[in-house]
């Protein structure tokens, strides 16, 4: 039996061929295969409602078909009719059942001629599509206290209509009277007609640019300073913190705006600069699908979810899976089956970079690296590392630390052995791989350029040539990013309950420091340089077991979520559960979630401004007595949040096979990514839940009953119970808006609605059934108690959760914790919760006090030498005393 693996668009590029895919598919013995596929494309419109938009679906085909002859369109339910007809009647006012979408159904090159306008202004485009017309520029906003602002606007109106009529049809010219200003929807020809007239110079939008800063905060700063700028709004557009990474691998931030050319001169003012170069038009892109909902390879994830069974002799039409969730049975099998498909297709590597002179570009790099797979071991070492330390010939022969040793000749040809040997496997996983390894690696890449810029001398230049031809090589790295699967960007958005990321830390060795790296492989000496070798070899042990580790939770995330791996491994789970109820709600509304969404920036606001989880829960706990001081206790992650949205959870079948897998995991990193990734799938539904008790005008976590909710349910009479609910109000929240909200709450997680009926109008108690659980599970754990928090860790002798393990805690005022985890998986594990050590290739006084305070050794002051001030501060104080002197250390 077949698997797919995933479904992507055909690399081919001619408009014959755009309907073509590749399906990719593994067999019961995890070899990789690919099928050619055609899938036809779907581009849905928005919603459509009769009464409001004065279209039904039997006009609105007919006119469509005559717009565009040749193309096939459907009209389908907004919702599935058989959900809407199990409800009683009086419920059709919170289910809109007349409203319709349209699906254009055919090759994906056609979806670029769907323009096509629900009003005659055409602000409201149908299709959810890219259109020809993909930029916006616009004029200076006039003033809003101006006296003459319509007037102004008004003629400015007119006069461009006239004086571009040449060149920007009259209806692509439009009149923004709430932010004041005049924008050109246009073509780039169109564009690049206007830039040659003397017009242009009225709707550029200058490209500027603050200096790059090495900490984020001093960006953000600035970038808090420049929101409160008057008329910031209405003449700059994409204010955002950028990020770039320099070629000494650190990263820098800036912050960057689009201003129109009046107000270029403000933004200067704060350090703003414009990009030196010609003055041409920078313009706005305008993409109404700027989500990316109607991208193919997104489609094909939807229609095609990875891991489920695939059969080469049925067309690929007739396997598209439409279930709101396709794995129903057998998850555990579905996740063991993928997880020996990755294990068989991928290998670890890390390399060890020695820098013996810094400022000499020529110098050999890289004299170390490991592979690391199920089936093989390699460890490589150049020959020039080596120099005469050992016999090359009889190196060669040797296995070190079960690797196979292989010598090479120098950093050039170590690079193309990797490549040449990484190539055989689908993906490459490590330990920062995407930000170390890869980068070093693919260094030499481009060698013509780094000779030109006087990076490399010719020798090097002319070594890099002679190696590429020797392995047949286009570039003597040749893995592509998405190839990557890199433990450290998945870990990191994840878990918080060690010490630090680092592989050290999770793969439970002693990672060696650079300057102590640096210094025995230079040093000279045969036993330093075995523990260089050593050390390596196990550095891609340790890289290969942290990914078999985490392997499971990341695959159980894709199935869940409908990501590919390579994605889960490199973005937020929070994010991905979010942007996964887009494909259940595609398939239940047969249009998209986040159609409304104008940009990624507004999408991913609106999620940041959601509380986790656990940030709800510390709004509960905040103010509770905490015992300060050092004791043992039990370390858990509390379930009272999870326990509260179990029903949430238990809907989709993969994360209620998560939810029991998480319970019965003994080791502590594994068990709290598990967690992490629960809290991800209920982290927007719970925020929810907050917001519309608070909308309501009551208190989130306290019990309520429903008539409390809805004012209506007061109202004596039918009669008056019917006006207030179906008369237009100028209220932004009416109760016919809460129920509705309650409503589609119940749909969108696909949790059985609750209801009551009052004077014949049904009211939702969906959301607040989800409070008052919450309610309840909170005064259990309430009643239990608990001794000290940290972030979202908290200690206690009772049971009030998801167990780690026994510690040894040092709680200290300020939520922040030391502790020393007897985990339950039998090994001990350091944990700072809510603050990390310093950065720096040497210790930080607090991982120094850490280590010498799990070795027990309190009375030992002599370790805390390095800062005297402190040292005075806690010497001979009691422990109450220490606990402070931590403290104003912190």
């Amino acid at each position: 039996m077949l698997r797919i693996l995933e479904v992507i668009p055909s690399r081919k590029k001619s408009i014959e061929s755009q309907e073509d895919v590749i399906i990719r598919a593994y067999d019961e013995d995890y070899k990789i295969h690919e099928f050619p596929g055609k899938k036809t494309h779907i581009t849905p419109s928005r919603e459509v409602i009769p009464d409001k938009h004065n279209y039904t679906p039997q006009t609105l085909l007919e006119e469509l078909r005559k717009e565009f002859p040749g193309m096939k369109f459907e009209a389908k339910p907004y919702g599935k009719k058989t959900s809407v007809e199990e409800l009683p009647e009086d419920i059709r006012i919170y289910v809109p059942t007349d409203s319709f979408v349209i699906q254009h159904i055919g090759p994906r090159h056609e979806r670029k001629q769907l323009e096509f306008y629900l009003d005659e202004e055409k602000t409201k485009p149908l299709f959810i599509t890219k259109i020809e017309k993909q930029h916006m520029a616009r004029t200076t906003a006039i003033r809003k206290d101006d006296p003459q602002l319509e007037e102004r606007l008004k003629n400015n109106y007119d006069y461009f209509t006239k004086e571009l009529s040449g060149i920007v049809p009259g209806e692509d010219i439009t009149l923004n009277e709430k932010r004041r200003f005049i924008q050109l929807n246009i073509t780039k020809e169109q564009l690049t007609k206007l830039s040659k007239t003397g017009h242009g110079k009225y709707f550029r939008i200058q490209k500027l640019k603050s200096e790059e800063f090495s900490d984020e905060e001093q960006a953000r700063e600035l970038y808090e300073k420049l929101k409160k700028i008057p008329g910031i709004k209405e003449n700059t557009d994409q204010l955002r913190i950028g990020e770039r990474i320099t070629k000494e691998r650190k990263k820098e931030f800036f912050v960057q705006a689009l201003a129109n050319e009046k107000y270029k001169g403000t933004l200067k003012e704060y350090g703003l600069k414009q990009k030196e170069g010609p003055d041409r038009i920078d313009t706005i892109k305008n993409n109404p699908d700027p989500l990316g909902l109607n991208n193919l390879k997104q489609q094909l994830r939807n229609f095609f979810p990875a891991h489920l069974a695939f059969n080469p002799d049925k067309s690929l039409e007739e396997q598209a899976n439409t279930e709101i969730h396709p794995y129903k049975e057998g998850i555990e099998n579905i996740v063991s089956t993928a997880e020996q498909c990755y294990l068989n297709n991928t290998c670890a590597v890390d390399i060890e970079k020695i820098h013996y002179r810094k400022n000499d570009p020529n110098q050999e790099q890289i004299n170390a690296a490991v592979l690391k797979s199920l089936s093989e071991h390699k460890l490589y070492v150049t020959k020039k590392y080596l120099e005469e330390k050992f016999n090359i010939e009889d190196m060669e022969k040797k296995k070190w630390k079960g690797a196979d040793l292989v010598i090479v000749e120098d950093e050039i040809e170590l690079r193309a052995m990797l490549s040449r040997d990484a190539s055989e496997y689908e993906y490459i996983a490590g330990h920062n791989v995407k930000g170390f390894d890869h980068e070093v690696l693919k260094m030499y890449n481009d060698e013509n350029e780094l000779l030109e810029n006087g990076e490399i001398n010719e020798a090097t230049h002319e070594r890099i040539k002679q190696v590429k031809k020797k392995y047949n090589l286009k570039n003597l790295w040749e893995a592509k990013q998405n190839s990557l699967l890199d433990t450290l960007n998945f870990i990191r958005p994840r878990s918080g309950l060690l010490l630090d990321h680092k592989l050290d830390t999770f793969g439970g060795f002693g990672k060696m420091g650079h300057e102590d790296l640096e210094r025995k492989a230079t040093s000279g000496k045969i036993e330093d340089l075995y523990d260089v070798l050593d050390y390596t070899a196990d550095d891609g042990h340790n890289s290969w077991k942290v990914f078999k580790d985490l392997l499971p939770y990341a695959i159980i995330e894709s199935i869940a979520t409908s990501k590919p791996l390579k994605s889960v491994f490199s973005s937020n789970p929070v994010k991905n559960f979010y942007e996964s109820v887009n494909r259940s709600y595609f398939m239940k509304m047969n249009t998209y979630a986040f159609r409304h969404d104008r940009s990624f920036k507004v999408l991913s606001d609106r999620l940041k401004d959601r509380l986790s989880p656990e940030e709800l829960l510390g709004l509960q706990v905040n103010g509770k007595r905490q015992v300060i001081g050092e004791y043992k206790a039990n370390l858990y992650y509390p379930s009272v949040m999870l326990d509260s949205f179990r029903e949430i959870i238990d809907a989709n079948p993969v994360t209620s096979f998560l939810s029991k897998k998480v319970e019965s995991e003994k080791n502590p990193l594994a068990k709290d990514i598990g967690l992490s990734q629960l809290s991800a799938s209920i982290h927007v539904a719970a925020d929810k839940v907050k917001n519309f008790m608070e909308n309501a005008g009551l208190v989130f976590g306290k019990k309520y009953e429903l008539h409390e909710v809805y004012s209506s349910m007061n109202e004596d009479t039918l009669n008056r119970v019917k006006e207030k609910f179906y008369e237009e109000k100028e209220e932004e929240l009416s109760d016919f808006e809460m129920s509705r909200t309650s409503y589609i709450f119940s749909r969108e997680y696909n949790v059985q609605r609750k209801a009551l009926r009052h004077a014949g109008i049904s009211f939702d108690s969906t959301i607040l059934h989800f409070n008052n659980l919450f309610a309840e599970n909170f005064k259990g754990f309430e009643r239990k108690g608990f001794l000290g928090r940290s972030g979202k860790y908290y200690v206690s002798n009772t049971d009030s959760g998801y167990g780690f393990g026994d510690v040894r805690v040092l709680n200290m005022p300020g939520k922040k914790m030391l502790a020393s985890l007897n985990a339950h998986d039998g090994y001990t594990y350091e944990v700072f919760a809510n603050f990390r050590p310093g950065q720096g290739s040497g210790k930080s006084l607090l991982k120094v006090m850490a280590e010498d305070w799990v070795k027990g050794a309190w009375k030992g002051i002599d370790c805390y030498r390095k800062d005297n001030r402190f040292l005075e501060e806690s010497k001979g104080e009691s422990f109450k005393g220490f606990i402070k002197a931590v403290n104003r250390k912190l």
